[in-house]
């Protein structure tokens, strides 16, 4: 299906507040235009608190790369929340 979309000159959008941390990767491997958009902290916190929308912080860790090369000084923190159930705005604040 995605194989016809260069042909049809469609370009998909996907939406993903991680994928920041995968743009450079995106853009070598599929040569897709990245688009960066910056929300307000307290807008994104609010959005996953009224969701109720955990984030499952061990897919952090299972991840070495991205952990060397972004997130190590965030390993300790990163670590107690893949480990322990938080509240979900702490989980905003440290994403």
């Amino acid at each position: 299906m995605y194989a016809t979309y260069p042909a049809k000159n469609i370009r998909p959008l996907i939406k993903d507040p991680i994928a920041l941390f995968s743009a450079g990767w995106l853009y070598k491997r599929y040569n897709v235009q990245p688009i960066v958009m910056i929300r307000h902290p307290a807008a994104f916190c609010g959005s996953l608190k009224v969701a109720n929308w955990p984030h499952p912080f061990s897919h952090f860790l299972e991840q070495p790369l991205l952990m060397e090369t972004h997130l190590y000084p965030f390993k300790e923190e990163i670590e107690r929340f893949a480990a322990e159930e938080m509240d979900i705005v702490d989980q905003a604040v440290l994403l």
